[in-house]
């Protein structure tokens, strides 16, 4: 069963049209995702920050004679203090990679508009706008993993779908 009314074309250029207007929903539905988590994101990283600033309070009170040295107290919370401060760092990892799949939706998202208007645009019917589109796709692209799966789906180098391609070792790539 379908909802909706999804025309059929009669012609190429309505198919092209129709299709665009698709592309359009799905870029829209992916940048309605990136920009509602961003604000969750934002407040999770100011969480970190207070209790990373929590921490390092801790620390200098503790460090500031307030506790005596010998202290078994003080050792606990010193070795307390590390941990939390350790995990603090696994955070700021974990934004670096929230980050990366933000730019990396946008670029979705920029490329699915680029396919629309390549559509819409009548003046490339009959020509061959895919490698062009494709190229200034590619060159937006500078993570080595992102050329290397445009690589493999696009020019069909591999059969699997791209989900099921093989996963490469993560890493953040400083930017």
């Amino acid at each position: 069963m379908t909802t909706g009314n999804p025309q059929r074309p009669a012609s190429a250029a309505g198919a092209g049209e129709n299709l665009a207007r698709y592309l359009d929903l799905f870029a829209s539905q992916v940048a309605v995702c990136a920009r509602d988590s961003e604000g969750p994101v934002d407040s999770l990283a100011q969480c970190v920050l207070s209790i990373a600033t929590s921490a390092q309070a801790i620390l200098e009170a503790v460090r500031g004679g307030q506790v005596p040295a010998d202290s078994p107290a003080r050792l606990v919370v010193e070795r307390q203090c590390a941990a939390m401060l350790e995990r603090v760092q696994l955070a700021v990892v974990a934004f670096q990679f929230h980050d990366l799949l933000a730019q990396r939706l946008q670029q979705v998202c920029e490329g699915l508009g680029e396919l629309a208007a390549t559509l819409r645009d009548s003046r490339l019917q009959g020509a061959d706008p895919w490698r062009t589109v494709g190229e200034r796709i590619r060159a937006r692209y500078s993570l080595s993993e992102q050329l290397a799966l445009f690589d493999q789906v696009v020019t069909g180098v591999t059969t699997e779908p791209a989900g099921e391609l093989p996963r490469t070792r993560r890493r953040v790539e400083l930017f």
